[in-house]
């Protein structure tokens, strides 16, 4: 990664000083630069057409329901969104931010190579756009997200990984009518921009996650008691709930070792519910779009084909799974070295992920779903997973 000041590429200078610096004010330093913006609205169909922004589908009658929330892509038109991608190498004015694309592309065959460069083109025409018709803001209000509503053998609720709740469409409301939500789980470190709004609406509900996002959350003063209650890295702490959650039909596995996410999976009522751990599918599709949907290069897709060739897709990528900054923050004289929680020097930091991962592949499931992923069989699910991250001890993580 870089990022330059002045032409200059300062990255290994802040990835020196974070390592230099006590860990009290490293992880102080990274809650401020992550912690959401509460001043910054989310804005959803709502706001811009009036109508829901959530489709909803029941999983397992009675007991589970994944919601897709539709919001805005901000990179279309934020500043500071744009920015960050630019950090992320996503520049699309830069000679070789193209050249990566295209050499992204060329690894899955010349016709792909055609479509990105009709990709890039329609990027760099967004790139310039003042004004926008009906249409294109449509199209700019594109961004998905997958939230989930379990309801516990009693009777009561526990939300995944949830999104920006609008009264205004009777979303609360609705959840309300199933029961009373007990518990909220944060799925993973990075998806905190719509947990102010849940809290505020559900302020007893009991709180599952860790350090990283519980530092965001007391940052913009989110968290009226202050702290979860539960933290998942604490495994007594975890072994306790479990043994309360195993009783109302759910479980969940903390992936020790993914200092990244600090991702959370949930099991629930046969059901893997996961946050952050997937990219590209073991059979040729990659995030929400199946193998077929993919083939189809629709129009409204090239942002993510852009994504996939540029951070996803060999060379750009080790395994051409994986978005190559995952890899950067597993490394402790990298990217890593600016996280909240930071590998271990030694790298046991990946193999303690490949046993975690290996841990909750085992468990009994009959369906997979997750928060930026379509559902999906088991047996896929388990080796789009060991294609993601078989790297990290170089071993399947297959169960045997």
């Amino acid at each position: 990664m870089k990022m330059k000041v002045m032409g200059i590429n300062i990255m290994p200078i802040m990835v020196m000083m974070m390592n230099w610096m006590p860990e009290g004010m490293r992880r102080s330093t990274v809650t401020k630069q992550n912690a959401p913006k509460p001043k910054k609205k989310i804005k959803d169909l709502y706001d811009l057409n009036g109508t829901t922004p959530y489709k909803t589908e029941e999983i397992v009658p009675g007991k589970l329901w994944e919601i897709t929330y539709t919001f805005e892509n901000s990179a279309r038109f934020d500043k500071d969104a744009k920015n960050e991608m630019k950090a992320f190498g996503m520049d699309y004015s830069s000679e070789t931010c193209i050249k990566k694309i295209l050499e992204g592309a060329a690894s899955h065959g010349e016709n792909v190579v055609e479509t990105a460069i009709k990709d890039i083109q329609i990027a760099l025409e967004w790139a310039e756009k003042k004004s926008f018709t009906d249409t294109e803001m449509l199209e700019a209000y594109g961004n998905k997200l997958k939230t989930f509503v379990v309801k516990l053998n009693n009777g009561n609720l526990l939300l995944y990984a949830p999104v920006q709740i609008r009264d205004e469409v009777g979303f609360g409301t609705w959840i309300e009518s199933l029961g009373k939500v007990e518990w909220i789980v944060v799925a993973s470190c990075y998806h905190t921009l719509h947990l102010q709004n849940v809290l505020e609406r559900f302020p007893e509900a009991k709180i599952i996650g860790t350090p990283a996002s519980e530092a965001k959350l007391n940052h913009i003063n989110a968290l009226t008691r202050k702290q979860y209650e539960v933290n998942c890295q604490d495994e007594s702490q975890l072994s306790a709930l479990n043994s309360v959650l195993e009783k109302e039909g759910a479980k969940l596995f903390y992936i020790a070792g993914d200092v990244a996410t600090n991702a959370v999976v949930l099991m629930a009522h046969g059901i893997a519910l996961e946050c952050d751990l997937i990219y590209a599918h073991h059979d040729g599709g990659f995030f929400n779009l199946s193998k077929d949907v993919v083939k189809q290069n629709k129009h409204e897709h090239w942002e993510l084909r852009i994504f996939k060739h540029l951070l996803i897709s060999k060379p750009n990528s080790p395994n051409g799974m994986l978005a190559n900054y995952r890899f950067q923050m597993m490394d402790p004289t990298g990217l890593g070295a600016m996280s909240y929680d930071q590998p271990k020097k030694d790298g046991s930091s990946c193999s303690t992920m490949a046993e975690s991962l290996r841990t909750m592949l085992k468990a009994d499931f009959e369906l997979a779903a997750g928060v930026h992923i379509e559902q999906t069989i088991p047996d896929d699910f388990r080796k789009t997973i060991d294609a993601n991250w078989n790297w990290l001890d170089g071993k399947s993580l297959l169960p045997s």
